[in-house]
């Protein structure tokens, strides 16, 4: 995949794809991607221990979890699968959507070491297989584009990665961008460019990401810059 093609993909699968051979990956990264799929199905999961799962794991990204209290909530979000599974078993005709939308939850919850590439593709599936389905309101090519958008968005350039200098962390931008994240103030980003750029940073591709009217998420590759995540 050249820097093209990333920049243009509405290929979710390929780009997580790309993303696997690269070997520029983390579990926290994936962890939000499949966080970020599973809000887009929030109206088909019914099941309020799906949701909490996805709350959950969202936290847990960070390392703002405990290890028994995540682990209870995938085993919520499990048992919260298999209910929507028997439901279907006794009812052919209930929509096999809310199984998947469950589905891609316990995927979200996955301990570290397993959220990784597939566990994401998995996701991307259940959601596009959710969009196929009238009834989910929602369509397939509105999904991928969100998810290509959203990877984009969590990962930035992976072919020509920005060089980021440690000097331009002056205790002002650092405390912006941390304040973004923990707070998700996404409308201060064009702040945040302006303090980089006193800083000394004239990089294009942070200022212009910054300032920008793509969406922003949590994993931001700009903010995660800032402040050294991966």
């Amino acid at each position: 995949m050249t820097e093209s093609d990333w920049a243009t993909s509405t290929d979710p699968n390929a780009m997580l794809a790309f993303l696997r051979d690269r070997g520029r990956v983390s579990d926290r990264k994936f962890r939000l991607f499949t966080v970020y799929c599973c809000r887009r199905l929030w109206h088909l999961l019914t099941d309020e221990r799906s949701r909490a799962a996805v709350e959950v794991a969202e936290r847990a990204a960070d390392g703002a979890v405990a290890d028994a209290p995540r682990d209870a909530a995938r085993r919520a979000a499990l048992d919260a699968s298999a209910e929507a599974v028997r439901v279907r078993q006794q009812n052919p005709a209930a929509p096999e959507m809310y199984v998947l939308a469950a589905r891609a939850v316990v995927v979200a919850g996955s301990t570290p070491g397993q959220v990784g590439p597939v566990a994401s593709q998995a996701v991307v599936a259940a959601c596009s297989l959710c969009a196929l389905n009238p009834a989910s309101g929602l369509d397939r090519a509105v999904e991928h584009t969100a998810y290509s958008i959203m990877l984009r968005e969590l990962f930035g350039d992976t072919v020509r990665p920005v060089s980021f200098d440690p000097g331009w962390r002056t205790e002002t931008v650092t405390a912006l961008a941390r304040g973004i994240y923990e707070g998700r103030a996404w409308e201060r980003m064009g702040v945040l460019a302006d303090a980089l750029e006193d800083a000394g940073c004239a990089e294009g591709d942070v200022l212009e990401h910054c300032r920008g009217p793509n969406p922003h998420h949590k994993g931001c590759w700009a903010v995660d810059l800032i402040l050294d995540r991966t």
